[in-house]
């Protein structure tokens, strides 16, 4: 593999790590699921070495600041209620994910749309 490219992806995966810190620790309050943060981490940690790999460059250095908007954005959209046993809800863990996937997939196609070339990466 080449030196640069797994550089690149490192610094991907920092920037997405400091996320995920200011989002857990900080922010935690916001969208209180341990689970979600691990499962929405360790998916976007995959995702960016995947587009890293497959020359999706645009994706790839999108994708570390999809996670904070769409995590933001989640908790200004979120509904608050009551269930019928009088524990509260909340619908931005759904929101979040859901914002996320939609963001990061329109991101990638209109890095496939464009075709957006880097130098020393090969599209098919």
């Amino acid at each position: 593999m080449d030196e640069k490219l797994i550089q690149k992806a490192g610094i991907r995966l920092l920037v997405l790590g400091a996320g995920f810190l200011v989002t857990r620790f900080p922010l935690f309050s916001w969208i209180g699921s341990y689970d979600m943060h691990r499962i929405m981490i360790l998916l976007s940690g995959a995702m960016v070495c995947l587009f890293s790999v497959n020359g999706c460059e645009l994706t790839a250095n999108c994708l570390p600041f999809l996670y904070i908007t769409s995590y933001i954005a989640a908790y200004y959209f979120r509904t608050d209620g009551f269930d019928p046993g009088g524990g509260a809800i909340s619908n931005a863990w759904y929101l979040w994910i859901v914002m996320f996937v939609l963001s990061v997939a329109l991101v990638y196609l209109i890095d496939r749309v464009f075709h957006v070339k880097h130098k020393g990466i090969k599209h098919d």
